[in-house]
C-alpha cells in the first residue's frame, strides 16, 4: 500500500530546512523606517 497525500505532505514539511539570515542592510533599513514613522506620528 502506498503513502497517502498527507504522508507525502508531512514528509515534505519535515525535510524543509529553515535557516533565517538577516543582513545588516536589512536591519538598517527597518530602523530607518521606524524612525520615519516616529517622526510622522510626532514622537
Amino acid at each position: 500500500m502506498g503513502k497517502s497525500d498527507n504522508e507525502y505532505l508531512v514528509d515534505a514539511i519535515r525535510s524543509i530546512r529553515i535557516e533565517p539570515r538577516v543582513a545588516v542592510t536589512d536591519i538598517n533599513r527597518v530602523q530607518s523606517e521606524v524612525v520615519s514613522v516616529d517622526n510622522w506620528v510626532g514622537l
